[in-house]
């Protein structure tokens, strides 16, 4: 017997999801002139918006830094000019990256690598996965795995491949950290690589421990000039209510969002091209997703929903599935007609008895 252990849909909103950007460096290359551009773009007050524009705001939004001084908080940075978020009507959180080998992440972290004491790679590894670097009254990090894009093949994972990412999986599945596994601008739409590896991931670790599954930008402001192009490609929807979100409140709206994405309450999206002057693929939109006995179901305005277990493997197509023995998780890839956007579920964990 087969039986739903996971429900990421247990605590998801789905009536008011809010667009969320977690990769964004402070940089000053062109058209992007300062430290904030890629931000003001995002809040859509950016220079020749016309020209740039994105489709929808964003809600939540990270700046992070991989070295100098980390611009936070937004409205009194260490260096440099400063934005207020609430003026900008966006919830501002604090993140970081190291570049080291497998680049990793925190999300709601404000260490700051230029003064930190840690020191080579291997300690600079462990201070990723222990996952302390914080400061008082903020969240807990999670932990991020950068644009995977760049250290797997296009078509295939080897096993050198995935035990870069399998050993620190299972270091953070022994502590109960939430992972997010990140698809930037390093691969190539539909992402087939970075879901290949995801599910590799799950099918080892589900239903015990759940990679979270996000869409990231990394946006480099250099693809002719067209911000849109690196900035409104990938993204996701972090699902909470409509009381959890409040702009002049921003630290509980940070709390509310790092349990949120902790509970897996998101759903990542993909479009193929940006293009301001032409047409703009749209992700297929969940309406609404859940479990019923045996069965999880997604309601969508998709035009194809395929359900995926272990290996990847497709195991259905529809509105719903009955979970099966021997499964230990499904998940819902949903494509537009075209297949030029595509929307990623979370997995929901089973086990069979």
């Amino acid at each position: 017997m087969a039986e739903i252990v996971d429900d990421w849909t247990d605590s998801a909103d789905f009536d008011d999801p809010r667009k969320t950007g977690d990769h964004h460096h402070a940089r000053t290359d062109e058209p992007i002139d300062t430290p904030y551009g890629v931000l003001d773009y995002a809040v859509g007050d950016g220079p020749d918006t016309d020209g740039n524009a994105i489709t929808e705001s964003y809600d939540l939004f990270y700046m992070m830094n991989s070295s100098g001084p980390t611009h936070w908080p937004w409205d009194d940075p260490p260096t440099g000019e400063s934005r207020d978020p609430v003026e900008l009507g966006v919830v501002a959180i604090p993140a970081y990256e190291l570049h080291f080998g497998t680049h990793t992440y925190g999300l709601f972290s404000t260490v700051d690598q230029a003064s930190s004491k840690i020191g080579g790679v291997p300690e600079k590894h462990q201070s990723t996965l222990d996952n302390r670097k914080h400061a008082n009254g903020y969240p807990e990090p999670i932990v991020g795995f950068a644009h995977v894009g760049r250290y797997v093949g296009e078509e295939t994972i080897t096993d050198r491949e995935y035990e870069r990412f399998r050993f620190n999986v299972e270091r953070l599945a022994r502590q109960d950290v939430p992972s997010v596994v990140g698809t930037g601008r390093n691969s190539e739409y539909p992402h087939e690589e970075t879901r290949l590896l995801w599910d590799r991931l799950l099918t080892e670790f589900a239903p015990a421990y759940l990679p979270i599954k996000i869409a990231h930008n990394d946006p480099r402001g250099d693809e002719d000039g067209v911000v849109g192009d690196g900035l409104d490609r990938r993204w996701y929807s972090t699902l909470m209510s409509a009381d959890e979100y409040d702009v002049d409140d921003q630290a509980a709206t940070r709390v509310a969002a790092r349990e949120a994405i902790g509970r897996r309450a998101v759903l990542a999206h993909f479009r193929d091209s940006f293009d301001p002057d032409g047409s703009i693929p749209e992700p297929p939109v969940v309406e609404d997703a859940g479990v019923d006995g045996a069965t999880v179901y997604v309601e969508s305005d998709a035009d194809e929903q395929v359900w995926i277990t272990a290996g990847g493997e497709g195991v259905e197509t529809g509105t719903s599935v009955d979970v099966s023995e021997g499964e230990r998780y499904l998940r819902c890839e949903l494509w537009n007609d075209d297949e030029s956007a595509l929307t990623l579920t979370q997995p929901w964990g089973i086990r069979s008895e």
